[in-house]
């Protein structure tokens, strides 16, 4: 890579910068003129569009590779100042990490992780001791679910790593915590579902992993665990509320998705005898429970933000 590059690259860490898709496309091959020429044509007008398929599908892998372990070696850090020294040393890490938000899309990252590990820290027991055999008397839990593994603590420490990977982290952190200097500009949808195929595909806690198939009984509960964590960030702003059955009060609409896998009513009574295992261990009402799926007004967006 060439001073001249460097130097682009640096510059596009600046916030008076007009063009932000400039020091993306200065790293491309200035031998691909043809290339070079369409990608200062499309930047005028879709700059988000311009960055995505420069770091998706022009970047070579090896160069992907090295930024990504960069990006994981940030993470450890805490001193600004070894931060600096790291950025300083590899430019293309430097441009993503100031220019796409990163930093901040890593920190909802590790706080979803944490809130996750509360959920399982809070549920888990009552999942496992109350719930699960009162399915199985009911005749719910079908060995193709996979009941005598339930879900672990590694299994839970890894929830959602694949969100440090290269195509999730450029496609997640343009996707929800974009540029201010792109003004009017929004991710390019195409860049987008590729980060989220590859989400889905990574992670067999959503349904949409399984197609048409049920998921295994500890992915469904990690599932459980998931959800509970975007309450406790979404609805309650990390501040956990005194009873914790709330955190397991979902919005009906916002299960469709496990029909899919044809587990809607199956979800519904996991989250149904938790909160009833909650409110008895801890002596509080039960709630009311939510209506029915079916009976909600259809949503914009039966997908889950992230």
């Amino acid at each position: 890579m060439s001073k001249q590059t460097e130097g682009l690259i640096i510059a596009g860490s600046s916030k008076q910068n007009e063009n932000l898709a400039e020091p993306f496309i200065a790293t491309v091959d200035e031998t691909d003129v043809e290339l070079l020429d369409i990608l200062k044509i499309k930047s005028k007008h879709k700059p988000y569009h311009t960055i995505m398929r420069i770091l998706l599908f022009v970047w070579p892998c090896k160069l992907k590779q090295d930024v990504t372990a960069r990006l994981s070696e940030l993470r450890q850090l805490r001193s600004d100042e070894q931060r600096s020294a790291l950025l300083t040393e590899s430019p293309p890490t430097k441009l993503i990490w100031k220019n796409l938000n990163v930093e901040t899309y890593y920190s909802y990252v590790n706080r979803h992780k944490s809130y996750v590990k509360r959920g399982f820290e809070v549920f888990n027991d009552l999942v496992i001791s109350a719930v699960k055999p009162r399915l199985h008397q009911e005749g719910r839990l079908l060995p193709e679910y996979r009941p005598e593994q339930d879900p672990t603590e590694e299994q839970i420490d890894e929830h959602d790593d694949s969100k440090y990977s290269f195509v999730e982290t450029v496609t997640y952190a343009m996707k929800w915590y974009p540029n201010p200097c792109l003004d009017g500009s929004k991710c390019d949808d195409d860049a987008w579902e590729t980060g989220l195929h590859h989400h889905y595909c990574h992670n067999e806690h959503h349904p949409e992993h399984w197609g048409n198939k049920p998921m295994y009984w500890r992915f469904i509960v990690e599932a459980l665990y998931d959800m509970a964590a975007m309450e406790l960030e979404k609805k309650f702003k990390g501040q956990e509320p005194d009873s914790k059955a709330m955190l397991l009060q979902f919005d009906p609409q916002f299960l469709r998705r496990f029909k899919e896998t044809g587990q809607l009513e199956f979800i519904e009574k996991i989250i149904e005898y938790t909160i009833e295992a909650y409110c008895r261990l801890n002596k509080l009402p039960i709630p009311a429970a939510p209506a029915p799926e079916a009976a909600a007004v259809p949503a914009r967006s039966t997908k889950p933000s992230f």
